[in-house]
């Protein structure tokens, strides 16, 4: 089976439905023609409110969505993967919620062993919680494959009392049209480091294991080609999730500006000055987001104080551009936290508060500047 490749433009933009019988022509315009009979059925303003939350990705939304179908109808696998902090694992559980299906949804990070792994899924379908009153155990035992797949069947014919409802009928023995269950798998390159070489086959193949309606989603930052290990599985259907343009990234890392009393248009050039300086060396957004928060108040100093007007983009850039060359060489070490580096900035400003000569809070600032980004040589070697 020749697996599909869903290539996402690096600026995308959001789709207009202007019915909610057009959301569906423009979710099935977003995927291959091999996968154009399952359609999202998400209403217009619902599905707008999801693509107002992600910004930049209403085109994976709507993909997504549409992969999802109906709710007897979906295919067996899906392979999400990209770089680091592209939104796959938000949009995924965000469309899950959204068509409210049932899923499970575990991180192969903190599940590192098989028995972790299978019953934090089972716990999910059986809607069980560990709690202090059970001592915090799952409410079944299983650390093999062949025990998973009989209690994922059962698992799946058991709905939580929670999960009833119309829309969402119990399961009979070997139903084929019943709603399709998801599990969904994040940092899933961690699945080639078990023990067993054929837990991930058995995972793309556990509709036709267990007889029952389920679609299982593998989140990567791999590309599936890392994942084939000769052992014959199924490829699954494959979609790539682009990095954020430009103008996208400013957009998220403006929706978390600091507090403080300065224009908006000031973050917002700041951003912008942020990542012509940082997109190169650090693709990151979830590094440019941490060095947005630690650097703006060092950035807003002079205008603080009164020094420099907020219009003159020369002399701030004059200003942060140290603390630029310094933070450059420190990339994703994290040498300080927002939260520490927000108790020292407190300091200073107790500093100038209290009358301390300007020198004086020179020399606090420089000290800071070194805590925070001082350069080690003799630790690159």
């Amino acid at each position: 089976m020749q697996s599909h490749l869903l290539t996402m433009p690096e600026v995308l933009v959001e789709p207009r439905f202007e019915s909610p019988t057009a959301a569906p022509t423009a979710a099935a315009a977003a995927t291959p023609t091999a996968t154009t009979t399952a359609t999202p059925t998400a209403t217009t303003s619902t599905m707008a409110a999801a693509v107002l939350r992600l910004p930049g990705r209403a085109a994976e939304i709507a993909a997504y969505g549409a992969l999802l179908g109906q709710r007897e109808s979906t295919v067996p696998a899906i392979f999400v993967y990209g770089h680091t902090a592209t939104g796959k694992t938000l949009v995924v559980k965000s469309v899950l919620r959204h068509h409210n299906v049932r899923h499970a949804y575990v991180s192969c990070v903190d599940k590192y062993t098989l028995r972790l792994l299978f019953e934090a899924v089972l716990d999910q379908l059986f809607g069980h919680v560990p709690s202090q009153a059970d001592g915090f155990t799952s409410r079944v035992r299983c650390d093999n494959l062949s025990d998973f797949v009989s209690l994922l069947v059962e698992a799946i014919d058991t709905v939580p009392a929670e999960q009833r409802s119309s829309s969402l009928p119990a399961a009979s023995s070997g139903q084929v049209h019943q709603p399709t269950v998801h599990l969904v798998f994040d940092n899933a390159e961690r699945l080639r480091d078990f023990s067993t070489a054929t837990l991930l086959p058995a995972l793309l193949r556990l509709r036709e294991l267990t007889m029952r309606n389920i679609c299982v989603t593998l989140i990567s930052e791999l590309v599936w080609d890392k994942f084939r290990a000769g052992t014959g599985a199924p490829d699954p259907y494959v979609m790539y999730f682009a990095p954020y343009s430009q103008a996208v990234s400013v957009e998220i890392i403006a929706a978390e500006r600091p507090a403080l009393q300065v224009p908006s248009e000031l973050f917002q050039e700041f951003i912008k000055l942020l990542w012509n300086v940082f997109h190169g060396p650090c693709r990151d957004l979830n590094e440019l987001r941490h060095l947005a928060q630690l650097l703006f108040p060092v950035y807003c100093e002079p205008v603080l104080q009164g020094t420099v007007e907020s219009s003159d983009s020369v002399r701030l850039w004059r200003h942060i551009d140290p603390y630029f060359r310094k933070v450059l060489a420190k990339l994703y070490l994290r040498e300080i936290s927002d939260s520490e580096w927000g108790r020292v900035q407190q300091q200073a400003h107790e500093f100038a508060a209290s009358g301390t000569s300007s020198a004086s809070i020179g020399k606090v600032q420089r000290r800071i500047s070194d805590r925070c980004c001082k350069v080690n040589l003799d630790s690159q070697f």
